[in-house]
């Protein structure tokens, strides 16, 4: 007599809650095991880019103090160049309501290293109307990582506790 094994296969599916349990009752005595994938995972929304042009835009950017570790990690949908020319534009205006940076400058007497600005990510889809505010959330988590942040916590709102 000859064995005949039935090769069972597999199929991953996107894991949603509730439904993926439906999903999975109904089709365990078929022929199939079933595995789940991650249906959100932060590679879709941070890119690394080695890329450092001050012509980029839709970006992530982190300016680094010169003095200290204090980072600033901000988002643009214009150029790179243009942002840090209104960035060191502020500083020097007499009635300007001055960014964290140009406060840092002043509070520490500090120097901000404006020349090597750094792109921490490119990300086009900003629109909060819209669930793919990529650009935002990519910046929240950027801000978190940061060890020394100038910005004001608020800048994290859209990002939820568990990152």
């Amino acid at each position: 007599t000859t064995d005949i094994t039935e090769e069972k296969k597999f199929i991953a599916i996107p894991y949603i809650k509730g439904l993926s349990e439906l999903v999975s009752k109904s089709l365990k005595n078929i022929a199939f095991d079933i595995g789940y994938k991650c249906f959100n995972r932060l590679n879709k929304f941070i890119k690394v880019h080695k890329e450092n042009s001050h012509n980029n835009n839709n970006i992530i950017y982190q300016i680094q103090c010169k003095d200290c570790d204090a980072t600033y990690v901000g988002q643009t949908k214009r150029q790179l160049k243009t942002l840090i020319k209104e960035h060191k534009y502020n500083f020097y205006q007499s009635n300007a309501k001055f960014t964290v940076t140009s406060k840092h400058i002043l509070d520490k007497n500090h120097t901000i290293d404006w020349e090597n600005t750094k792109i921490l990510d490119n990300e086009p889809h900003y629109n909060h109307t819209t669930p793919h505010y990529k650009r935002l959330i990519a910046e929240s988590i950027h801000i978190n990582k940061q060890k020394n942040g100038l910005n004001i916590m608020e800048d994290c709102d859209l990002l939820d506790r568990a990152y």
